[in-house]
């Protein structure tokens, strides 16, 4: 009967305390409800310390409550002329949306180059008032706003990368294959007496900015037929990326199947 009484009845060290939660103050009677002291990280296991390190790598958000979004919702990027069909096309089409999808990509591989051209020429304008657009926006923003976005776009960029290796597998694997300017940029570095860089000022650059800023000036004021071997070079790395993940999937899926 005694042990019952103090298992019910709180001491009295216990009824003189108080606990101040926000406002509120916390009762004697939920004391025992309060959350036990978190472990120790030293004794987690290493299986619950790698899928923590595994949750922070791909969860954590670009802005923290601690860093305020600094820049306005930016406009829309540029469009390319098979995404401009496929949305047009899908709406119109019924079913499942894999089947949707496979009809209109079979119905884009049937058109000729005249047909196709029609498509090119509506992307290119509407890419072009975008731009007009996002030069505007970027106009108005201030030069901190613009480089916390630049920094929150790689985030992103990186964390559906992640995201998507992790989903298909493909983690350690190249995901995408080499844009046209990486190759550009890894020719000049491999033999840079080949270039002729436009002038940059310094103001207090690093030479490696300095020079990054000069090829990105470089490769913007080239002609296509100056680039066409680079993006050559470029479709065909990503060809054998596409391949190569292709094969990763095909054998896995072989194997879940045996298994």
């Amino acid at each position: 009967m005694a042990a019952l009484l103090r298992t019910r009845a709180p001491s009295a060290f216990l009824q003189r305390l108080s606990f101040t939660v926000g406002p509120r103050a916390l009762s004697t009677s939920k004391v025992a409800h309060l959350p036990l002291k978190k472990a120790d990280s030293s004794e987690a296991s290493p299986a619950t310390t790698s899928a923590k390190t595994s949750r922070k790598s791909t969860s954590k958000k670009p802005n923290t409550s601690s860093e305020p979004k600094l820049y306005s919702e930016p406009p829309k990027g540029k469009v390319s002329p098979y995404i401009l069909f496929c949305g047009e096309k899908i709406a119109l089409t019924q079913g499942p949306i894999v089947e949707r999808i496979k009809a209109v990509s079979d119905q884009w591989n049937s058109l000729s180059a005249e047909e196709k051209q029609v498509w090119v020429t509506r992307a290119e304008e509407i890419s072009s008032k975008r731009q007009e657009d996002f030069e505007a926006w970027e106009a108005q923003q201030s030069p901190e706003a613009l480089q916390q976005y630049k920094k929150d776009k790689r985030h992103r960029y990186r964390l559906r990368a992640a995201q998507r290796a992790e989903t298909l597998g493909t983690t350690g694997m190249k995901q995408r294959g080499t844009s046209a300017y990486m190759l550009f940029t890894q020719a000049y570095r491999a033999n840079p007496t080949q270039f002729a860089l436009p002038p940059v000022e310094h103001s207090g650059k690093s030479a490696t900015v300095t020079t990054a800023i000069a090829l990105g000036q470089l490769w913007r004021s080239m002609t296509l037929g100056e680039k066409a071997p680079y993006i050559a070079q470029a479709e065909e790395d990503a060809k054998k990326v596409k391949q190569a993940l292709a094969n990763h999937l095909a054998e896995k899926l072989q194997q879940s199947k045996t298994a």
